[in-house]
């Protein structure tokens, strides 16, 4: 599956491009002279520096930018562990957290909606989970297609292997004379007197 190896490499390099992001939005909360780096003067609706102070990047008190670094790190480690494995259900995981990575993504742009300003950083963070999700999904439909090809593959080997008027279902079929060997008693003791 040269495709599922393409897809999980493409996951893990987004979602390892997410906790860059995160880190750099970190970053920009702990030393505020690195938004000044994501605000260019010719530009003052893409300011960094605006999102960051409005008071709007925080969910339940909790910083934005740490709820996207814990979802990328575990991104990162159930990819990972996915292209280690290729259990589905690693897959299903991702793709679920990727979802509520969404979720979060479309309240934060809406914040920065209501701000007329754009924060480059988070932005690239929101792009980097949804390419994760969007993967994930393609990757799925690889992997559910591969199964049903395989699954199809297998139906035309028993179908080549089956006697003619054997039906798929059924136990294969007995010819008359064996029928007639079943039914005579066993002999093979019996002497006659």
């Amino acid at each position: 599956m040269a495709d599922a190896d393409v897809l999980e490499r493409a996951m893990l390099a987004f979602a390892t491009l997410g906790v860059i992001f995160s880190l750099y939005a970190m970053g920009e909360v702990l030393d505020a002279t690195l938004a000044q780096y994501c605000s260019p003067p010719v530009l003052p609706w893409l300011s960094c520096t605006q999102v960051l102070t409005s008071g709007h990047t925080t969910v339940f008190g909790v910083q934005d930018w740490s709820i996207g670094l814990a979802g990328f790190v575990v991104l990162l480690a159930l990819t990972v562990l996915l292209m280690r494995s290729s259990d589905p259900r690693f897959l299903q995981m991702i793709l679920l957290l990727s979802g509520v990575g969404l979720i979060f993504a479309a309240y934060f742009v809406s914040v920065e909606a209501s701000l007329h300003a754009v924060c480059i950083i988070c932005t690239g963070a929101h792009l980097s989970g949804l390419a994760v999700f969007l993967v994930a999904l393609k990757l799925t439909m690889v992997r559910t297609k591969a199964l049903r090809d395989e699954k199809e593959e297998l139906r035309e080997e028993r179908a080549k292997s089956r006697k003619p008027g054997q039906s798929s279902e059924s136990e294969p079929e007995t010819s008359p004379l064996a029928e007639e060997k079943e039914s005579e008693p066993h002999s093979e003791n019996v002497v006659d007197a």
